[in-house]
């Protein structure tokens, strides 16, 4: 299958219903190929990431391993999952008489998901 061609993920996605996806998938071609063709590598690998993500977060898909083409990437797509939670995640404080605080962190589903 075409992991590029987002109506052939959606329609695998919609008739196989997986519960659980490990997304390994990427084009290589070593280090002259990437750097020889550096826009054509990252442009084919980012298809492929949105089109698994997003189908098997419309299909229901309960676990998504996804392992990064690149280490550059995945340490920027961590820094903005951590930056978007961080945002969303709102943090409430109890005092109970003890000299330490104690924290309570609500998640909330949007959060978690988008991560």
């Amino acid at each position: 299958m075409d992991l590029t061609n987002q109506a052939a993920v959606e329609a695998f996605f919609k008739s196989e219903k997986p519960d659980q996806v490990y997304l390994a998938a990427a084009k290589v071609g070593g280090i002259h190929a990437n750097n020889t063709y550096p826009a054509e590598f990252i442009y084919q690998n980012l298809m492929v990431q949105a089109n698994v993500i997003h189908s098997a977060w419309l299909n229901g898909v309960r676990k998504l391993l996804f392992l990064g083409s690149s280490l550059d990437t995945l340490f920027e797509v961590v820094e903005q999952s951590m930056k978007f939670i961080v945002s969303h995640i709102s943090v409430a404080f109890e005092f109970d008489g003890s000299v330490q605080r104690k924290e309570r962190f609500a998640y909330p589903l949007a959060a978690v998901r988008e991560a």
